[in-house]
């Protein structure tokens, strides 16, 4: 079973903006704006144990004349499904259809250690489901679900709970699409010298994550990745990138709006 909803279009790209850094208020409302006047669909906002919580910041920078989602990153070990189903019903007072959530095992065991006992990967990623399981069953009106990764595990809670997947560049172009709704997550450098850019990369990860070219060239890679199956990009900036608005203007042009400043 898949839960897509109703009128959910899927041939058309869409795009999520990866928020990299803890936000101030400020900045999150900020950010909030001009990320919603350049058409972006949502902005993942991360889950460090070290950082302030980002459940509180979307919801107090919540604009209702705006329509981006704030899609949090849940760790299922950290919150229960009861809690995080009051949360839900929270934001639908303050505005319906501004949350999606982002299902992530965990890969830190020091962030685990600070809420329950570590557990294994495996274990994670069981658990993962089971949490979904639990969260839609006490609550009728859950935002879109997202699962982050490319194990058959995780795959498994995508078909039978969730509403699509998100893995990165280089695990899409490993397995293919796995998933109806497919969501992948890449760095950009847009610059006439972004071969030299990209060639200087010393983080591989990152590297191997990353699409680079001019604005022509990155539209025909990203037309490309559509091609191949992908619906949605998870996008942002390189660790060391300074071109978010040249990214922001590649995304309006795809959508299908006129060129825009801020």
């Amino acid at each position: 079973m898949h839960w897509l909803r109703q009128g959910q279009n899927l041939n058309k790209m869409k795009f999520h903006w990866m928020v990299k850094d803890n936000l101030s208020p400020k900045d999150l409302k900020k950010t909030s704006k001009v990320l919603d006047f350049y058409g972006y669909e949502s902005m993942l906002l991360t889950f460090h144990s070290d950082e302030s919580d980002y459940w509180i910041k979307a919801a107090n920078a919540i604009d209702v004349e705006d329509k981006i989602k704030y899609m949090i990153a849940i760790r299922p070990y950290a919150i229960t499904a009861a809690y995080c189903s009051m949360i839900i019903k929270g934001f639908n007072e303050i505005q319906a259809n501004r949350l999606s959530l982002n299902i992530i095992a965990g890969t830190h065991d020091e962030d685990q250690q600070l809420f329950c006992s570590p557990t294994s990967m495996d274990e994670r990623k069981k658990s993962s489901g089971i949490f979904v399981k639990d969260l839609r069953s006490i609550n009728d009106n859950c935002p879109e679900i997202f699962f982050s990764g490319s194990s058959n595990e995780t795959v498994k809670n995508v078909s039978s709970f969730g509403d699509g997947q998100i893995l990165t560049l280089s695990k899409f172009n490993e397995a293919g699409k796995q998933s109806n709704r497919t969501i992948v997550r890449l760095s950009v450098i847009i610059s006439d010298n972004a071969s030299f850019i990209y060639d200087s990369m010393q983080n591989i990860k990152e590297k191997s994550n990353t699409i680079y070219g001019n604005k022509e060239e990155i539209i025909s890679q990203i037309n490309d990745l559509e091609g191949r199956g992908v619906t949605d990009l998870l996008i942002s900036n390189t660790s060391f990138g300074s071109n978010n608005s040249e990214i922001h203007e590649v995304v309006l042009e795809m959508i299908g709006n006129s060129s825009a400043s801020i």
